[in-house]
């Protein structure tokens, strides 16, 4: 029975190990970058109707949404060098 629940253990271990390194994974990030930069994007249209504009606003969005852009740009050419 104890070798049961040892080798359960090991398994549930082994399983938890296994998601956080797919979770950090240049795959998963890159996929929750791009999340990222499409609410950036849906935040940017919601604000472009918001009147009056709020141009500080506006400017943190804008950033934000070139910040992610180049980020995703660089991981995509990291990823590319990496499998060459």
């Amino acid at each position: 029975m104890s070798e049961t629940r040892a080798a359960l253990a090991d398994v549930e271990y082994r399983l938890q190990v296994h998601r956080q390194n797919a979770a950090n994974s240049p795959e998963a990030i890159l996929k929750r970058k791009e999340g990222e930069l499409a609410a950036a994007r849906g935040e940017l249209d919601r604000l472009n109707k918001v009147q009056p504009p709020d141009k500080v606003m506006l400017s943190a969005a804008r950033g934000r949404i070139r910040d992610l852009e180049e980020y995703i740009k660089a991981m995509r050419q990291q990823m590319a060098a990496g499998s060459s």
